[in-house]
Protein backbone atom coordinates (compact mmCIF):
# COMPACT_ATOMS: atom_id res chain seq x y z
CA UNK A 1 0.00 0.00 0.00
CA UNK A 2 2.93 2.55 -0.74
CA UNK A 3 -0.08 4.55 -1.91
CA UNK A 4 -1.83 5.01 0.67
CA UNK A 5 0.96 7.02 2.40
CA UNK A 6 1.55 10.03 -0.04
CA UNK A 7 -2.41 10.54 0.52
CA UNK A 8 -2.18 10.45 4.20
CA UNK A 9 0.81 12.31 3.87
CA UNK A 10 -0.59 15.21 1.94
CA UNK A 11 -3.70 15.56 3.80
CA UNK A 12 -2.05 15.89 7.03
CA UNK A 13 0.27 18.42 5.87
CA UNK A 14 -2.36 20.37 4.71
CA UNK A 15 -4.36 20.43 7.17
CA UNK A 16 -1.50 21.51 9.49
CA UNK A 17 -0.28 24.12 6.69
CA UNK A 18 -3.78 25.42 6.80
CA UNK A 19 -4.19 26.05 10.71
CA UNK A 20 -0.43 27.45 10.61
CA UNK A 21 -1.41 29.74 7.87
CA UNK A 22 -4.74 30.84 10.00
CA UNK A 23 -3.20 31.13 13.01
CA UNK A 24 -0.56 33.11 11.99
CA UNK A 25 -1.06 35.48 8.84
CA UNK A 26 -5.04 36.13 9.76
CA UNK A 27 -6.67 39.03 11.87
CA UNK A 28 -8.94 36.54 13.19
CA UNK A 29 -6.45 33.99 14.27
CA UNK A 30 -6.53 30.57 15.86
CA UNK A 31 -6.96 27.55 13.39
CA UNK A 32 -9.27 25.00 14.06
CA UNK A 33 -6.17 22.64 15.50
CA UNK A 34 -4.06 25.12 17.65
CA UNK A 35 -7.68 26.81 18.62
CA UNK A 36 -8.97 23.26 19.55
CA UNK A 37 -5.58 22.04 21.62
CA UNK A 38 -5.11 25.67 23.41
CA UNK A 39 -8.82 25.07 25.15
CA UNK A 40 -8.25 21.32 26.20
CA UNK A 41 -4.69 22.63 27.51
CA UNK A 42 -5.90 25.80 29.54
CA UNK A 43 -8.93 23.34 30.83
CA UNK A 44 -6.54 20.26 31.53
CA UNK A 45 -4.19 22.40 33.14
CA UNK A 46 -6.34 23.60 35.67
CA UNK A 47 -5.99 27.26 34.18
CA UNK A 48 -2.73 28.05 36.36
CA UNK A 49 -0.82 30.67 35.95
CA UNK A 50 1.78 29.42 33.28
CA UNK A 51 -1.33 28.62 31.32
CA UNK A 52 -0.11 30.87 28.06
CA UNK A 53 3.17 29.65 27.85
CA UNK A 54 2.71 26.01 27.91
CA UNK A 55 -0.33 26.49 25.16
CA UNK A 56 2.40 28.32 23.11
CA UNK A 57 4.69 25.01 23.45
CA UNK A 58 1.61 22.52 22.93
CA UNK A 59 1.41 24.53 19.91
CA UNK A 60 4.58 24.61 18.62
CA UNK A 61 4.82 20.51 19.11
CA UNK A 62 1.66 20.19 17.47
CA UNK A 63 2.83 22.09 14.17
CA UNK A 64 6.02 20.28 13.85
CA UNK A 65 5.03 17.05 14.85
CA UNK A 66 2.24 17.47 12.07
CA UNK A 67 5.07 18.56 9.16
CA UNK A 68 7.10 15.54 10.40
CA UNK A 69 4.58 12.98 10.35
CA UNK A 70 3.00 14.01 6.59
CA UNK A 71 6.49 14.11 5.08
CA UNK A 72 7.44 11.26 7.13
CA UNK A 73 4.26 9.42 5.22
CA UNK A 74 5.26 10.90 1.98
CA UNK A 75 8.64 9.89 2.23
CA UNK A 76 7.55 6.12 2.91
CA UNK A 77 5.94 6.08 -0.24
CA UNK A 78 9.00 4.66 -2.50
CA UNK A 79 12.51 3.21 -1.84
CA UNK A 80 14.09 5.95 -3.64
CA UNK A 81 12.77 8.59 -1.99
CA UNK A 82 15.56 8.17 1.05
CA UNK A 83 18.85 6.04 0.61
CA UNK A 84 22.22 5.83 2.57
CA UNK A 85 24.77 8.48 0.66
CA UNK A 86 27.23 5.80 1.25
CA UNK A 87 25.70 2.20 0.09
CA UNK A 88 22.74 3.53 -1.49
CA UNK A 89 20.48 1.01 0.73
CA UNK A 90 16.70 2.06 0.75
CA UNK A 91 16.49 3.64 4.62
CA UNK A 92 14.90 1.59 6.63
CA UNK A 93 11.10 3.07 8.07
CA UNK A 94 12.89 4.78 11.51
CA UNK A 95 15.75 5.99 9.01
CA UNK A 96 12.74 7.58 7.06
CA UNK A 97 11.31 9.03 10.36
CA UNK A 98 14.73 10.62 10.84
CA UNK A 99 15.13 12.04 7.07
CA UNK A 100 12.28 13.49 7.22
CA UNK A 101 12.91 15.25 11.04
CA UNK A 102 16.36 16.44 9.80
CA UNK A 103 15.01 17.58 6.05
CA UNK A 104 11.86 19.40 7.84
CA UNK A 105 13.91 22.00 10.30
CA UNK A 106 16.66 22.36 7.11
CA UNK A 107 19.57 20.39 9.10
CA UNK A 108 20.79 18.84 6.43
CA UNK A 109 22.70 16.42 7.79
CA UNK A 110 23.62 14.21 4.28
CA UNK A 111 23.76 10.92 5.66
CA UNK A 112 20.42 9.63 3.61
CA UNK A 113 19.60 11.30 0.30
CA UNK A 114 16.67 11.42 -2.04
CA UNK A 115 18.12 8.90 -5.54
CA UNK A 116 15.77 10.38 -8.35
CA UNK A 117 14.67 13.63 -9.91
CA UNK A 118 11.52 13.53 -8.17
CA UNK A 119 12.51 12.93 -4.22
CA UNK A 120 15.41 15.56 -4.89
CA UNK A 121 12.28 18.31 -5.46
CA UNK A 122 10.05 16.90 -2.87
CA UNK A 123 13.25 16.82 -0.37
CA UNK A 124 13.88 20.61 -1.03
CA UNK A 125 9.92 21.70 -0.89
CA UNK A 126 9.75 20.02 2.76
CA UNK A 127 13.12 22.03 3.47
CA UNK A 128 11.55 25.10 2.06
CA UNK A 129 8.15 24.12 3.88
CA UNK A 130 9.91 23.77 7.33
CA UNK A 131 12.01 27.16 7.04
CA UNK A 132 8.83 29.34 5.84
CA UNK A 133 6.83 27.73 8.73
CA UNK A 134 9.29 27.50 11.58
CA UNK A 135 9.84 31.28 10.67
CA UNK A 136 6.31 32.26 11.11
CA UNK A 137 6.17 30.30 14.13
CA UNK A 138 8.68 32.54 15.30
CA UNK A 139 7.51 35.60 14.63
CA UNK A 140 3.99 34.90 15.66
CA UNK A 141 5.49 33.87 19.56
CA UNK A 142 7.34 37.18 19.42
CA UNK A 143 4.01 39.05 18.67
CA UNK A 144 1.75 37.09 21.03
CA UNK A 145 4.23 37.59 24.22
CA UNK A 146 4.85 41.53 23.31
CA UNK A 147 0.26 41.58 22.93
CA UNK A 148 0.66 39.48 26.24
CA UNK A 149 2.86 41.99 28.01
CA UNK A 150 0.62 45.33 26.90
CA UNK A 151 -2.36 42.97 28.05
CA UNK A 152 0.03 43.57 31.53
CA UNK A 153 0.35 47.29 31.16
CA UNK A 154 -4.09 47.95 30.20
CA UNK A 155 -4.36 45.77 33.81
CA UNK A 156 -2.32 47.88 35.47
CA UNK A 157 -3.61 50.70 33.66
CA UNK A 158 -7.29 49.71 34.98
CA UNK A 159 -5.63 48.81 38.63
CA UNK A 160 -3.91 52.24 38.82
CA UNK A 161 -7.74 54.22 38.98
CA UNK A 162 -9.38 52.18 41.81
CA UNK A 163 -9.70 49.03 44.01
CA UNK A 164 -13.36 48.39 42.98
CA UNK A 165 -15.81 49.96 40.92
CA UNK A 166 -17.27 52.22 43.22
CA UNK A 167 -13.63 53.81 43.62
CA UNK A 168 -12.76 54.40 40.20
CA UNK A 169 -16.02 56.13 40.05
CA UNK A 170 -15.85 58.26 43.29
CA UNK A 171 -11.50 58.94 42.61
CA UNK A 172 -12.69 60.57 39.16
CA UNK A 173 -15.37 62.92 40.75
CA UNK A 174 -14.10 66.24 41.83
CA UNK A 175 -16.62 67.71 43.48
CA UNK A 176 -18.50 69.02 40.86
CA UNK A 177 -19.05 66.99 38.04
CA UNK A 178 -16.21 63.98 35.92
CA UNK A 179 -14.14 66.85 34.36
CA UNK A 180 -11.31 64.88 34.33
CA UNK A 181 -12.42 61.53 32.95
CA UNK A 182 -13.17 62.22 29.22
CA UNK A 183 -9.49 62.33 28.42
CA UNK A 184 -8.88 58.59 30.59
CA UNK A 185 -12.32 57.00 28.83
CA UNK A 186 -10.81 58.48 25.43
CA UNK A 187 -7.63 56.74 26.48
CA UNK A 188 -8.58 53.65 27.77
CA UNK A 189 -11.04 53.12 24.70
CA UNK A 190 -8.56 53.08 22.33
CA UNK A 191 -6.01 50.48 24.49
CA UNK A 192 -9.21 48.34 24.77
CA UNK A 193 -10.14 48.56 21.08
CA UNK A 194 -6.38 47.63 20.41
CA UNK A 195 -6.96 45.09 22.84
CA UNK A 196 -10.06 43.00 21.50
CA UNK A 197 -8.05 43.03 18.02
CA UNK A 198 -4.89 41.39 18.85
CA UNK A 199 -7.46 39.00 21.12
CA UNK A 200 -9.24 37.98 18.19
CA UNK A 201 -5.89 37.31 16.22
CA UNK A 202 -4.00 35.90 19.06
CA UNK A 203 -6.86 33.90 20.48
CA UNK A 204 -3.79 32.29 22.98
CA UNK A 205 -3.83 35.86 24.91
CA UNK A 206 -7.10 34.59 26.59
CA UNK A 207 -4.78 31.84 28.31
CA UNK A 208 -2.56 34.15 29.64
CA UNK A 209 -3.62 34.54 33.69
CA UNK A 210 -1.56 36.11 36.49
CA UNK A 211 -0.87 34.56 39.97
CA UNK A 212 -2.12 37.70 41.80
CA UNK A 213 -6.01 38.77 40.77
CA UNK A 214 -5.33 42.48 41.24
CA UNK A 215 -2.85 42.14 38.36
CA UNK A 216 -4.76 39.75 36.07
CA UNK A 217 -6.83 41.56 33.20
CA UNK A 218 -9.90 39.36 33.58
CA UNK A 219 -10.42 40.99 37.14
CA UNK A 220 -9.07 44.35 35.71
CA UNK A 221 -11.10 44.33 32.47
CA UNK A 222 -14.44 43.84 34.87
CA UNK A 223 -13.69 46.07 37.21
CA UNK A 224 -13.71 48.94 34.32
CA UNK A 225 -16.55 47.57 32.90
CA UNK A 226 -18.73 47.91 36.06
CA UNK A 227 -17.35 51.74 36.60
CA UNK A 228 -18.44 52.32 33.16
CA UNK A 229 -21.97 50.99 33.75
CA UNK A 230 -22.03 52.66 37.16
CA UNK A 231 -21.39 55.87 35.40
CA UNK A 232 -23.88 55.18 33.01
CA UNK A 233 -26.42 53.99 34.79
CA UNK A 234 -26.22 54.85 38.48
CA UNK A 235 -24.83 58.76 38.32
CA UNK A 236 -27.39 61.32 37.71
CA UNK A 237 -27.92 62.26 34.04
CA UNK A 238 -26.84 65.74 34.04
CA UNK A 239 -23.45 64.83 36.11
CA UNK A 240 -22.05 62.14 34.02
CA UNK A 241 -19.03 62.51 31.81
CA UNK A 242 -19.50 63.45 28.17
CA UNK A 243 -21.46 60.85 26.49
CA UNK A 244 -19.09 61.19 23.31
CA UNK A 245 -15.96 59.48 25.38
CA UNK A 246 -18.09 57.31 27.76
CA UNK A 247 -20.21 55.94 24.76
CA UNK A 248 -16.74 54.86 23.27
CA UNK A 249 -15.30 53.40 26.50
CA UNK A 250 -18.32 51.25 26.68
CA UNK A 251 -18.03 50.60 23.13
CA UNK A 252 -14.31 49.39 23.10
CA UNK A 253 -15.27 46.95 26.01
CA UNK A 254 -18.34 45.89 24.37
CA UNK A 255 -15.90 44.82 21.36
CA UNK A 256 -13.91 43.35 23.45
CA UNK A 257 -16.61 40.92 24.99
CA UNK A 258 -17.95 40.00 21.63
CA UNK A 259 -14.27 38.74 20.77
CA UNK A 260 -14.97 36.10 24.09
CA UNK A 261 -19.07 35.55 23.33
CA UNK A 262 -18.68 32.03 21.93
CA UNK A 263 -15.48 31.53 21.55
CA UNK A 264 -14.46 31.23 25.08
CA UNK A 265 -17.11 31.80 27.20
CA UNK A 266 -20.53 31.79 27.72
CA UNK A 267 -22.74 34.34 29.79
CA UNK A 268 -23.20 33.32 33.04
CA UNK A 269 -26.52 32.33 33.94
CA UNK A 270 -26.95 35.29 36.70
CA UNK A 271 -25.31 38.72 36.80
CA UNK A 272 -23.32 39.88 39.19
CA UNK A 273 -24.52 41.79 42.15
CA UNK A 274 -24.84 45.55 42.20
CA UNK A 275 -21.61 47.48 42.48
CA UNK A 276 -21.04 48.84 46.21
CA UNK A 277 -22.35 52.78 45.91
CA UNK A 278 -20.90 53.19 49.54
CA UNK A 279 -17.59 54.95 47.61
CA UNK A 280 -20.10 57.16 46.03
CA UNK A 281 -22.18 58.26 48.60
CA UNK A 282 -18.45 58.62 50.60
CA UNK A 283 -17.55 61.10 47.36
CA UNK A 284 -20.86 62.71 47.60
CA UNK A 285 -21.57 61.57 43.73
CA UNK A 286 -25.20 62.68 43.03
CA UNK A 287 -27.19 59.43 41.87
CA UNK A 288 -29.81 58.45 39.75
CA UNK A 289 -33.24 58.26 41.65
CA UNK A 290 -33.15 54.46 40.77
CA UNK A 291 -29.88 52.47 39.74
CA UNK A 292 -30.46 49.83 37.71
CA UNK A 293 -28.22 47.57 35.84
CA UNK A 294 -30.75 45.93 33.69
CA UNK A 295 -29.75 47.69 30.58
CA UNK A 296 -25.94 45.76 30.56
CA UNK A 297 -27.13 42.99 32.13
CA UNK A 298 -26.07 40.58 29.68
CA UNK A 299 -22.81 41.90 29.25
CA UNK A 300 -22.06 41.45 32.86
CA UNK A 301 -22.75 37.97 32.66
CA UNK A 302 -19.68 37.90 30.51
CA UNK A 303 -17.99 39.64 32.75
CA UNK A 304 -19.15 37.27 35.32
CA UNK A 305 -18.20 34.39 32.89
CA UNK A 306 -14.72 35.74 31.98
CA UNK A 307 -13.57 36.40 35.93
CA UNK A 308 -14.81 32.32 36.73
CA UNK A 309 -13.26 31.13 33.38
CA UNK A 310 -9.99 32.29 34.60
CA UNK A 311 -10.36 31.00 38.33
CA UNK A 312 -11.04 34.23 40.10
CA UNK A 313 -13.74 35.13 42.15
CA UNK A 314 -16.04 37.85 41.73
CA UNK A 315 -14.84 40.02 44.98
CA UNK A 316 -11.62 40.34 43.38
CA UNK A 317 -13.56 42.51 40.84
CA UNK A 318 -15.41 43.86 43.65
CA UNK A 319 -12.82 44.67 46.20
CA UNK A 320 -14.70 42.60 49.02
CA UNK A 321 -12.99 41.16 51.72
Amino acid sequence: MPFVYPVLGSLVLLTVVVDIVWSTLSAAGGGPLSRRLGRLVWVASGRFAGAGPLVLVATAVLWIGLLWAGWTLIFLAAPEAAVAASSGEPADFWSRVYYAGYTVITLGLGDYVPSTPLWQQLAVLSAAAGLVFITLGVTYYTAVLSAAVQMQQLAAMVRALGDSPGAIVAGAWDGDGFNGMASVLTTLASHFALHARRHLAYPVLHYFRESDPQDAFAVQAARLGEALYLLDHAVAAEHRPPSGPLRLACGSLQDFLRTLHGSFVEPAEEAPPTPDLAPLHAAGVPLASEVRLDAVRDERRLLLALVRDSRYRWADVSGAN
